[in-house]
Formats: structure tokens, sequence, C-alpha cells
């Protein structure tokens, strides 16, 4: 066995929560909102994250990593096909990588203002979280409202109210093709609960909690990006090992 790869008895720890150190993983003392900065809301992630380091590699078996880098790719070609007519055909998505992190290490690597959604996803516990940063976003914005034939001026600003819907429209084409690639292993019931241009001031999981990370890299006309999902690694193993099998009719 690949000495990086969670034992049995570790797996079972981390499902039910004792994988973390429970004295300093938590978010317990300091709310974020209390630090009062940027650099209060980083130092306060870093203090209670237990791993101020991405994971890196995936700690799973090479059968479980093969399975969701198998979705994951087959999920950047129904992205490509969902937004083929929207876009003209100009557009192509690719798996850039898979990797783990943690909750804390995820959020402080990402610039603002982004885009950053919280999705909840049952029969799954945790959220499912969609980071899209203003150098795809926008010219993605732009294209599907007529214009972005040509590069532009990045802009590094808040969602207006006419961009925040057309990102709600995005949003679900993004999660339609989300939950078809996960369907023969989970019937998903994603919903957006909310949309931050700030993520470190997200905190709906515990700092330590290990993250399943996606980078796909887009390219939208000629504007180029990476949009990052991230979701509980244990949960996406659960899948795979196929404990929500009888969760209900399957997804096409």
């Amino acid at each position: 066995m690949d000495p990086d790869e969670l034992t049995a008895q570790e797996f079972a720890a981390l499902m039910q929560g004792e994988f973390a150190d429970d004295a300093g993983c938590g978010l317990r003392g300091q709310h974020p909102s209390e630090a009062g900065s940027d650099r209060g809301l980083d130092q306060y992630l870093r203090e209670h994250s237990g791993c101020g380091e991405s994971l890196g590699e995936l700690p799973v078996s090479s059968e479980i990593r093969f399975t969701l880098q198998s979705i994951m790719e087959e999920y950047c070609g129904r992205l490509a096909q969902e937004f083929h007519g929207p876009l003209r055909g100009d557009i192509e998505v690719r798996c850039a990588g898979i990797h783990a992190d943690t909750f804390a290490a995820f959020v402080l690597g990402i610039d603002h203002p982004t885009c950053f959604q919280v999705v909840s996803i049952p029969p799954c516990d945790g959220r499912l979280f969609i980071e899209m940063p203003p150098a795809i976003l926008f010219p993605w914005v732009e294209a599907l409202l007529g214009g972005g034939r040509y590069p532009g001026t990045l802009s590094r600003r808040t969602l207006t109210i006419l961009e925040h819907r057309v990102v709600g429209w995005l949003t679900g084409l993004i999660l339609e093709a989300f939950t078809a690639s996960w369907s023969t292993l989970v019937t998903l019931r994603p919903a957006v609960e909310r949309v931050e241009s700030n993520p470190r001031v997200v905190r709906c999981l515990r700092a330590s909690e290990p993250l399943l990370v996606v980078s796909t890299e887009w390219r939208v006309v000629s504007a180029l990006g990476t949009v990052r999902f991230a979701l509980p690694l244990v949960q996406a193993v659960r899948a795979c090992l196929h404990e929500f099998r009888d969760d209900g009719p399957r997804g096409a």
C-alpha cells in the first residue's frame, strides 16, 4: 500500500470527524468577522487550520484517484458542450489538476475580489465551492452579452446586479454538468446558498477540513483563466465507494 494513502482505520476516523486535532483545528474562539481586516482573517485561518500548506497529492487509493480524475474529465467535456452554443463555440475547458487541500489553505490561496459560490450538495454533507476569478469571469459575461470578441482591460471589482444574474444562469449550467458527471455514483441536488467576493468570510467548514480541489482551465474567446471547484474529500471518497447509491433515482 502507498504510505501516503489512508488506511481503513484512518478513513473511518476521518468520516467521524476525529482526524483533525479537536484542540486546535476547529473554528473556535474569535469569529473571523471580529478580526477587523483581511490580515486578521488570514491570521485567524492560519492559526485554526492545523495545516497552513496544501495537502498535495490525494491521500486515497489509485483506484479512487482514477475514478475522481475520470469524473472530472467528463465534467470538463460536459461544460464545453453546455457553453458551446451560448458562446458560439469559442470555448475550451480542460481538467488541469486534482489535489487535496485544507479549507483554510484553499481560501487563503484565492485573491479577492472574486466570485466565490457556496453550494449545498445533498445527500452529501458539506459544501461545494466554486471560485471564478475576474480574469475569466468578466470576459465570460461580456461574451454572453454580445461583446468580448477582443481582450479588454481586466476589471478587479465586485459584480453588478446584471452580472450577478448572468452568473446565476452560468452557475445553473455548471451545476447541471456537475450533477450529470456524478450521476452514476450519487444523485446530487445542488443549490447555491451564497455568493461572496471575499472567500475568507465564509466559515461553513472547519479550517482543517480536507477538500478535493479541481482546477479547470478555460479559454473563453481570447481570455484564459482557471476556475476551481472544491468539495469535502471524505464525501467524494464515499461517493466513489458507492455509499450513496440507494439515495434515489439516478440522473441522466
